[in-house]
């Protein structure tokens, strides 16, 4: 999809914003809050908010709910330092600070070990890294990202799906597309999450949770990003390659805030604000329309013949309370339509829509100071529909055979979950967290071709056939999740991490104990050395365990035909069960300058292939991108054995020199082979581990980006990023040697660069920004026709926010 650029857009852009005319006002912004424990979440009374190298000294304490708000602060780059009695001092720097939008930073601090002499030696180990996880139960493979960082990033397009690819292991599948696979691992194994609760895919276009273009989540709505790539804490359930957790954040307590945006991939407007100033509850509401489709409807091609629609709206309510915590009501919908019109009446038409709506309420609690309650209930439901029509000539001696055929495959998916979570703090050594989920599970899919067939001799029509074949799936069912873990602080260098997770799914009668262990320790006050391992499990698309119709059950060799069946097949199919095992270490080379390495082992088995007594397959699931349990003519369905086995292994290296003196700098390299082996077919006679389909070998990304100060005033900013991507490609077949997945296409070569220009008025601030995608207009290979290459992308966008 190569998009067209008209230099009109750019005035239109900016016209439609040139009447803003607000009161006038010095430029100066606020910083609001809440400071809470890292482990319990209790909130610290009287914790010291100052503004560092502010003159006079600008300054507050929490109030007697954790809640700080500096007001008067001058706009630009300002470091904050937070420190409360007992506890560890914590500096937050490089906060961008405009005059239109006041800053919510919420901070989590970490009680001392022991007593003050060992704090001096926690300063000068400290972890200033903007990607640090505030979990404080993870230990490896686990990055954060907030607000900033996923509209700064050169090619993410605020997008937290395409952040991403700047961290070491991470590849996409296509310039236009944001299916992740991570060290190796099929898009298929990611689990989403947010406010930390499973959801279908939260991303536009997107089909059985693989992949998507655009994530329903505004950047305007986005809190922050917990990332993990291996050994998840026990928290964590039903994850396989990786964990997307996403947050969303609370509107402004204090002020009344708005945001409008217009850019080539969509007008959005948002709002926030108090009901009551004196009440402290607040409102936050996003809106996007697809600008592509307005082109569209108003004659401008700039798709060609595609055309993508999409709308999504973010919202989140907060209503404290004195007696019952604080309640939140939260949610989004979002749905969209890529659809295609072919000129040649032989390919034919196809659509493919999507479609997410869920709402969550969540109840914190704090009891007794040392414990935090977490309630929530949420309700998601996500439709699908792939519809395909096309024409197929069949030539023989006499006749000519004309195939008209129809694909038309909805699925719908509903979900009710009850979750419930408790941190307690028993002491600075010892925190332990619990949780259960329960979740109700309403499943259906359904596959249907009609075939119209015509049989032609010169021009004369013979006579006509309609097929129609249909197959489909569907279960009510419930799932159990729980689990426990532990943060000892044995010494205030070294830390372990125990914990268990349990899941029970009702539908496969599948259960599983999973046990995860982590381990932290510093030495010579610039080291960290970390581990983690666990057992992890993943279930299948639903679709697997409700099919329900005639397959193939066995083979007789006496008679030399197949054994049919009708029944549920793969009703019992076992989950793909996983082991992993990280060990790395961290170096503080200076102390905005981290280099890392992570090494690792991820042993997966259990994993669903045909059953080898009935046929063959190299098809496991880890090598599929849309797994389908119906042959292609839809005549049998499939019946799948957990007989599979697959083997991730390597290396991750990232150094990071953290925003400061107005750059950032984050260089990864990775090396990974990704293996499986099945126990049928002749390829595997002799069991040697062969190539995935995401076996690239090879990941190496540049991230960097510097701000210059400019104006009268030293407040405007000029940004300039950029990201470079350079990668093993995914692997086909190789008919030279007949090995599937044995031939690797072309290396992934990527190069985005962003420029923006960031305006500070009286009352509100504007931001001009262009976006270069694929600068060098390389179109890579792929191995999906689905997702085809892109040419150079220009992205224009602006927005005011006030």
């Amino acid at each position: 999809m190569i998009f067209k650029v008209r230099n009109q857009l750019v005035f239109i852009v900016l016209f439609l914003f040139s009447f803003i005319n607000l009161l006038a006002q010095s430029n100066l912004q606020n910083i609001y809050g809440k400071i809470q424990d890292s482990e319990s979440h209790a909130t610290l009374i009287g914790a010291a908010v100052v503004v560092l190298n502010s003159s006079p000294l600008i300054g507050t304490t929490t109030d007697l709910d954790g809640y700080y708000e500096l007001k008067n602060v001058p706009v630009g780059r300002v470091d904050l330092q937070i420190s409360f009695m007992g506890y560890e001092t914590k500096v937050v720097d490089g906060i961008l600070l405009s005059s239109g939008k006041a800053k919510n930073i919420d901070i989590l601090l970490k009680e001392e070990f022991n007593n003050v002499e060992e704090v001096v030696v926690t300063a000068k180990r400290k972890n200033t890294s903007t990607l640090k996880v505030d979990n404080e139960m993870a230990t490896v493979s686990a990055m954060s990202y907030n607000l900033e960082q996923s509209s700064r990033y050169a090619g993410s397009l605020n997008d937290p799906s395409r952040l991403v690819l700047s961290f070491a292991g991470v590849r996409n599948q296509g310039d236009i597309q944001n299916g992740i696979s991570i060290r190796g691992n099929t898009p298929s194994a990611l689990l989403w999450n947010i406010d930390g609760l499973e959801v279908q895919s939260p991303n536009h276009f997107a089909r059985d949770g693989a992949l998507g273009a655009i994530n329903m989540v505004s950047s305007n709505s986005l809190e922050s990003v917990d990332f993990y790539t291996a050994a998840f804490p026990a928290q964590y359930g039903n994850a396989g390659s990786g964990v997307f957790d996403l947050s969303m954040r609370k509107g402004n307590t204090n002020e009344y805030e708005f945001s409008l945006s217009a850019g080539f991939m969509g007008l959005e407007a948002s709002a926030e604000g108090p009901f009551s100033k004196k009440y402290g509850g607040s409102f936050l509401v996003s809106y996007r329309y697809s600008t592509l489709a307005l082109f569209n409807k108003i004659g401008l091609n700039v798709t060609r013949n595609t055309n993508p629609v999409y709308q999504d709206i973010n919202y989140k309510i907060h209503l404290p309370s004195k007696k019952f915590g604080e309640f939140q009501i939260y949610g989004l919908y979002g749905k969209g339509k890529i659809s295609e019109y072919a000129s040649d009446p032989t390919v034919g038409d196809w659509y493919d829509s999507y479609a997410l709506n869920l709402i969550g309420i969540k109840n914190t609690k704090t009891i007794k100071e040392k414990t935090q309650l977490k309630s929530q209930i949420l309700y998601s439901e996500s439709k699908g529909e792939f519809y395909n029509e096309w024409t197929e000539y069949d030539f023989s001696p006499d006749m000519v055979n004309l195939l008209n055929k129809t694909d038309l495959f909805p699925v719908d998916e509903k979900r009710v979950q009850l979750d419930v979570k408790s941190n307690t703090k028993i002491n600075a050594k010892h925190s332990v967290q619990i949780g259960a989920n329960v979740a109700f599970i309403n499943y259906y899919q359904n596959f249907s071709r009609e075939i119209n067939q015509y049989s032609i001799a010169g021009t004369d029509t013979f006579g006509q056939e309609n097929k129609l074949k249909n197959a489909e799936a569907s279960l009510s069912t419930f799932q159990i999740k729980a689990f426990m873990q532990h943060k000892l602080r044995i010494t205030e260098k070294l830390s372990i991490t125990p914990g268990v997770h349990f899941i029970h799914s009702n539908f496969n009668k599948f259960f599983s104990v999973e046990p995860r262990f982590g381990l932290e320790y510093v030495y010579k006050d610039i080291h960290k050395f970390t581990l983690g391992v666990g057992l992890h499990s993943r279930l299948e698309p639903l679709g697997y365990y409700g099919a329900e119709g005639r397959y193939v059950d066995d083979f007789d060799i006496n008679k030399g035909e197949f054994i049919y069946k009708t029944g549920q097949p793969n009703k019992y199919l076992d989950a793909t069960r996983s082991v992993h095992f990280v060990v790395g270490n961290k170096w503080t080379l200076a102390p905005k300058l981290h280099l890392q390495v992570e090494t690792y082992v991820q042993y997966l088995y259990k994993i669903p292939i045909i059953d080898e007594d009935i046929g063959y397959s190299y098809y496991a699931s880890l090598n599929e991108l849309y797994p389908s349990i119906y042959d292609y003519n839809f005549i049998t369905q499939q019946k799948y054995a957990n007989k599979g086995k697959g083997l991730n292994y390597g290396v991750d290296v990232s150094l990071e020199k953290a925003f400061a003196k107005n750059y950032y700098i984050l260089v990864n390299g990775s090396y990974y082979q990704s293996k499986y082996k099945v126990t049928s077919w002749y390829w595997h006679r002799d069991k040697k581990w062969l190539n995935t389909k995401y076996n690239g070998n090879f990941i190496a990304t540049l991230t960097a980006g510097k701000d210059f100060t400019v104006g009268k005033q030293k407040n405007n900013s000029i940004s300039m990023n950029t990201r470079v991507i350079w990668a093993g490609n995914n692997r086909e077949y190789d008919y030279d040697t007949d090995t599937p997945y044995g031939k690797r296409l072309k290396n992934y070569f990527r190069w985005d660069a962003r420029l923006a220009y960031i305006r500070n008025k009286k009352k509100y601030s504007w931001t001009l920004s262009a976006d270069i995608q694929n600068m060098t207009n390389r179109i890579n290979e792929t191995t999906n026709p689905a997702i085809k290459g892109q040419g150079v992308l220009p992205v224009l966008n602006y927005k005011v926010n006030f």
